[in-house]
This record gives C-alpha cells, structure tokens and sequence, in this order.
C-alpha cells in the first residue's frame, strides 16, 4: 500500500501545471501551487515533493490528501458544465429577445411606414372624387336648371298650341256655319271694282 501511496504522490506532484491554473484577477495564469504571503507570491515547484511528503516517517496519505485539496482549491476557479450551458442559455436569450425587440421595431417601422403611403394614397383618392363630386353636382345644377327652363318653355309652347288648335276649331266651325248660311240665304259676294281718281 505504501508503493501505491508514493506511485500517486509522485504523479499528482509531476501533473502538468497549465492544466491546473485558473486566472486571477490581474489576468495573469496562477498556479494551483501558488501561496499568497502579502503581496509577494510563492510558486512551489510541482515537480518536488512537499517537505511533509519527503519525510519517510510521516504518513503519506496526509501529504496526498494536502495535494487533492490544492487541487480541489483551483478547480473551484474552473468553470461547470452546468454554468457553462447557464451563461451559453442566458447569452442566447438575451441575444433571441433582442433579436426579436428589433424585428419587431422594423416591422412596426415598415408597417408603419405602408399605412402612411396608405393613407396619404387614400386621402388623394378620397380628395379627387370628392372633387368629381362637386363638379358633377355643379353640372347637375345646371342641366336641373336647363330642364326647368325647358319645361317652362314646353308648358308656353302647349298653351299657344292648344289656344291655335281651339282658334283653328272656331275658326273651321265659323267657317262651316258662314257656309252653310250662305247656302241657305244665297247670298253672293259681289265684286267689288276701285274707281281712278
């Protein structure tokens, strides 16, 4: 057992370095290694063993338990399946309702813009046939009075037709009358000659 112990004591304490490290805030790549003391930091080397794990009295499986520790302290620092696909959703859903925020600002943009032509097409058309409108009622007007003139007119041009057919009526009455009385009196018109002066 103690063969084991030292076999992954060897092999945690020569892992590669770069594969552990976990940005701090100066961006720079910090070591799981690393000890802060103040300002100054303190790498120890991972290709040695700590001081405890040299010993050949100490136990080994605390020296081993020390290093997962370190090693558990830095992929604190690593980011989680579960985070990475949390940011990844929230990314994208923000970036989906933006998307849609402005699809939707450039339709309203557009069908905004249609019902304007729309509108302006509409009050034009609206504008020239009202127009029509009143012309055509301007003409109305003027052919009603035409007609009225017209009637007028016909209604004279009846009353003179019906008093010439009454006076033609009379006129063939007293002509037949003036006839039948001759007839019966005899009476011939006589010529009459001028006289020269």
């Amino acid at each position: 057992m103690s063969q084991l112990q030292q076999q992954i004591t060897s092999f945690i304490s020569t892992a590669k370095v770069d594969k552990l490290s976990a940005k701090n805030t100066n961006n720079a790549e910090e070591s799981a290694f690393t000890e802060k003391n103040g300002d100054k930091k303190n790498i120890i080397n991972p290709a040695k063993r700590l001081h405890s794990c040299l010993s050949s009295s100490s136990d080994h499986s605390i020296c081993i338990e020390n290093e997962l520790d370190e090693i558990k302290q830095s992929l604190k620092n690593v980011p989680k399946k579960s985070d990475l696909t949390e940011i990844v959703t929230e990314i994208f859903k923000s970036l989906s309702e933006n998307l849609k925020k402005q699809i939707k600002k450039e339709i309203m943009s557009e069908v905004k813009s249609e019902v304007e032509k729309l509108k302006t097409n509409y009050d034009s058309k609206i504008s020239h046939l009202h127009d029509k409108l009143n012309t055509i009622e301007f003409e109305n007007g003027n052919l009603l009075e035409k007609n009225a003139s017209l009637h007028s007119d016909l209604r004279k041009m009846r009353e003179v037709v019906d008093e010439n057919n009454k006076k033609a009526t009379e006129s063939v009455r007293l002509g037949n009358w003036n006839e039948q009385y001759s007839r019966k009196k005899k009476c011939e018109n006589i010529p009459f000659t001028r006289k020269s002066k």
